[in-house]
């Protein structure tokens, strides 16, 4: 009986202590949080595997004592949404910015820098075909495919045409460089060889078929013109204004 009663004071007395530890924690975080020592920090809510999304069903909020917080920590959702992250992120871990891209941001590699629905086409280009080594990362272009036709008659002649068949897409690298001039600290660009465009799924096929069948141009584009322009097909009978002269009038005879 009295070990009982012994077992029974010894249960009373640790609940007691704890009860005391966690109302002494209490009072020394509400005076934290009174203080403005506690701020507000995004964490991950479960695994985040590295290159997948940040979505908002895998963050939550959590208050961490301030002086314990990351510089890079992020604090709100707007921060970390959509965007990409760099290496995985476990669960209740803080999300640090520098742990994750934006979409678009090639500076940590090709694939980075294309958005939801885009995909990377690389292209041999030439001096000519390249504008001369000046178009640069992020300008946008056009793409001339130049091809012949085999008329379904042997004995009529082959036609050559000139089509644009893609509109304003992005450069995505030149050579190796994922970067324009102007983000590329002074350093001087070099000549390149190919060129990496951001097209569609249809787009790509097109363009892997005018490299393979033809040859293709890029047309530079203006920033801020976004315009899609509907052109028909040139071909080499447009070179002698053909199809578009008109007959040469007859003069009316003269009355006596």
């Amino acid at each position: 009986m009295r070990n009982k009663l012994f077992l029974f004071f010894a249960v009373i007395f640790a609940a007691g202590a704890a009860l005391s530890v966690y109302f002494y924690l209490e009072s020394v975080e509400k005076a934290y949080r009174e203080a403005g020592k506690y701020v507000t920090v995004v964490v991950a809510g479960s695994d985040i595997p590295a290159r997948s999304t940040v979505t908002a069903g895998v963050i939550r909020y959590a208050d961490m004592p301030e002086q314990y917080v990351h510089p890079a920590a992020a604090r709100s959702a707007q921060e970390v949404l959509g965007k990409i992250a760099l290496a995985d992120i476990a669960a209740g871990e803080p999300i640090l910015k520098s742990k994750l891209v934006a979409e678009k941001d090639a500076r940590h590699g090709l694939a980075f820098g294309l958005a939801a629905g885009e995909r990377a086409v690389t292209v041999a280009v030439t001096e000519v075909s390249g504008l001369a080594g000046m178009v640069q990362p992020n300008d946008r272009v056009d793409v001339i495919a130049t091809f012949d036709v085999v008329p379904p008659n042997p004995q009529e002649p082959k036609t050559s045409y000139s089509s644009t068949i893609i509109h304003n897409v992005r450069v995505l690298a030149t050579g190796q460089t994922l970067v324009s001039v102007k983000d590329s600290k002074g350093k001087k660009g070099s000549g390149f060889e190919t060129v990496t465009l951001a097209v569609t799924p249809a787009q790509a096929q097109l363009l892997v078929l005018a490299s393979e069948r033809g040859t293709i141009r890029l047309v530079l584009r203006s920033p801020a013109d976004e315009s899609v322009i509907r052109v028909p097909p040139a071909k080499l009978l447009d070179l002698l204004n053909v199809a578009h002269s008109a007959p040469v009038p007859v003069p009316a005879p003269l009355k006596k």
